[in-house]
């Protein structure tokens, strides 16, 4: 039997460095959704650490992490509760005239 060689500084950190990278990119719809302040972000966390080993349930979690639920918003999609698109009712509506 060969005596193996010993693994080498740069060995290890390039090792380091892939495992690290591999970390990060595991968990980034749970990042992302914590960044982005989430309503869902315990769900996506859950999805993401227990599925997000399976490619589905990583592409599932990132991509409800990107959705438009956002802490503080409201259904119509802006956090100051007027409404995307049609103004309907108000002061400037025709039908207010």
């Amino acid at each position: 039997m060969q005596a193996e060689e010993p693994v080498s500084a740069a060995q290890m950190v390039v090792g380091f460095w892939f495992v690290g990278a591999f970390l990060v990119a595991y968990v980034l719809p749970s990042i992302v959704a914590v960044a982005r302040q989430h309503r869902r972000v315990a769900a996506i966390v859950v999805v993401d650490l227990l599925l997000g080993w399976t490619v589905i349930g990583w592409v599932w979690a990132m991509a409800w992490s990107l959705t438009y639920d956002l802490h503080g918003s409201n259904r119509t999609g802006t956090s100051d509760g007027s409404s995307i698109g049609r103004h309907q009712g108000g002061r400037d509506s025709p039908r207010a005239n």
